[in-house]
C-alpha cells in the first residue's frame, strides 16, 4: 500500500506538502566495526613445548557493517606475546592463530587470552615447558631409558652420566639437567612422571649405586603419578635426592 502524505493547506489556499508518513526514507547510520572473539578454536588447558610448537587459534568477527583493521593479540599473564594486524569487512570473520616460542619463565601453568580493541576473553591455562639452553647446560651425556609403566600409569626412568665428580654440581644443576632431560622426553609423548637418574664417572647402571635421582611428578612425589591425568602438568615439580 503506498505511503499517505500529509498535506496542509497554507494561507491564501495555498497547498504545500509537509511530509510522508512513516518516517524518512534515508537509510540508517551503518554501525561502526566491532572486532569480536568469535569462537576460541584452541581453550581450556594446553601444554606449549619449544621444540613443538603449537598454535593458540580464535575465530575474531566484525559485527559491524564497516570495513576495518585493528590488532589481534594473545597474552600469557596479561602480557602481549604476540599481534597480528587483521582486516575485516562488516559481517566478515577469520581465524588467527599465533605460534611463538614462549621460552621464558620456568616450568608452571600460565593463564592466557585473546584480544581484539573491543573486546578480550580468558582462553584457559597453559603449561609451559622451561627448556633449558645447551649453553646453560652443566656436562652430562644421556645412557638410556627405561619405560616403567603400570597399567594406565606412564612412567618413565632415564640415566645419565655426570660428566664431573657429583659433588661439583650445585642442586641447581642436577635440577637443571633434569629439565633438559624432560623437555627432550615429553617432545612425543605425554607421561605420568619421569625420573633422571644420576651415574657419576666409573659407576654402571644395574650394578651400583647410582649418584643422585630426580622426579619429576605431581608434587614432586614418583608415588602421586597414579592420581593425576595423563599430559595434564600444571602440579608437577622436580624433587631432587643424592643418594
Amino acid at each position: 500500500m503506498p505511503k499517505r502524505r500529509n498535506v496542509l493547506i497554507g494561507l491564501g489556499g495555498m497547498v504545500t506538502l509537509s511530509g510522508c508518513m512513516g518516517g524518512s526514507s534515508e537509510d540508517p547510520d551503518p554501525e561502526p566495526a566491532r572486532f569480536e572473539i568469535a569462537n576460541m578454536v584452541q581453550s581450556g588447558y594446553t601444554n606449549h613445548h619449544p621444540q613443538n610448537h603449537n598454535d593458540f587459534t580464535v575465530q575474531i568477527k566484525n559485527t559491524g557493517d564497516v570495513e576495518d583493521t585493528q590488532r589481534v593479540g594473545f597474552e600469557i599473564e596479561g602480557i602481549t606475546e604476540e599481534e597480528e594486524i587483521v582486516t575485516l569487512g562488516g559481517g566478515r570473520s577469520t581465524e588467527v592463530s599465533f605460534s611463538g616460542n614462549y621460552r621464558e619463565g620456568e616450568d608452571k601453568t600460565y593463564q592466557y587470552s585473546y584480544h581484539t580493541e573491543e573486546d578480550d576473553e580468558i582462553g584457559g591455562e597453559v603449561f609451559i615447558f622451561e627448556c633449558p639452553l645447551s649453553r646453560d647446560l652443566p656436562d652430562y651425556r644421556p645412557l638410556g631409558a627405561d619405560d616403567l609403566g603400570t597399567g594406565n600409569i606412564e612412567r618413565a626412568n632415564i640415566d645419565v652420566r655426570l660428566l664431573n665428580d657429583g659433588d661439583e654440581y650445585t642442586d641447581s644443576e642436577l635440577i637443571l639437567i633434569a629439565k633438559d632431560v624432560v623437555c627432550d622426553f615429553s617432545t612425543e609423548y605425554d607421561w605420568h612422571a619421569i625420573s633422571t637418574t644420576y651415574w657419576e664417572r666409573g659407576d654402571n647402571p644395574g650394578f651400583t649405586e647410582a649418584y643422585a635421582e630426580c622426579n619429576w611428578a605431581p608434587n614432586g612425589r614418583w608415588s602421586e603419578a597414579r592420581n593425576s591425568e595423563l599430559g595434564n602438568y600444571s602440579e608437577h615439580d622436580y624433587s631432587l635426592r643424592r643418594i
